[in-house]
């Protein structure tokens, strides 16, 4: 075979690894987050009636409690190659009880509500495991005191 007809195979091979290697990096990426009831579990809670023992039976224990106040939340984003994450669904159950913990309101809300929710923590707490081997190691230099050294006899 001549040399021409490999090299012209051997481009062809590689535009269409790049143009495949392309068409893949532009696929949208979708991620779930967090947990959101069934339609039938929040429909089975009865405002005035349901406590938090029925609750937590029925649906789980609450992501976020505040208050009193349990919340629920789901969301669902999408990422498209280097373009910025977007919101496709977000779903958050507001549960309310009342002084005896019976349940005194649910309300659902979405992104198309336009609510604005501070669910921030002023506490951050850092998961180790998501720590590199340097800063758990310089991170653990910074945890003795003087206790430490002093010999117990």
């Amino acid at each position: 075979m001549p040399k021409s007809f490999l090299l012209r195979i051997l481009l062809m091979i590689s535009g269409l690894t790049c143009l495949i290697s392309i068409l893949c990096a532009c696929v949208s990426i979708d991620k779930e987050y967090g947990y959101f009831p069934s339609q039938e579990s929040i429909i089975s809670l009865e405002v005035g009636s349901s406590n938090k023992g029925d609750v937590k039976e029925l649906i789980g224990p609450a992501p976020i409690s505040r208050d009193g106040n349990w919340i629920y939340i789901g969301s669902n984003i999408s990422t498209t190659a280097f373009l910025s994450p977007k919101v496709v669904r977000r779903d958050i159950l507001l549960l309310q009880f009342n002084d005896k913990n019976i349940l005194a309101s649910k309300d659902v809300f979405t992104v198309s509500d336009g609510k604005i929710f501070d669910i921030a923590t002023s506490k951050e707490i850092a998961d180790p495991r998501k720590l590199g081997v340097l800063s758990q190691l310089f991170g653990n230099l910074t945890n003795f005191s003087a206790e430490n050294f002093i010999a117990q006899n």
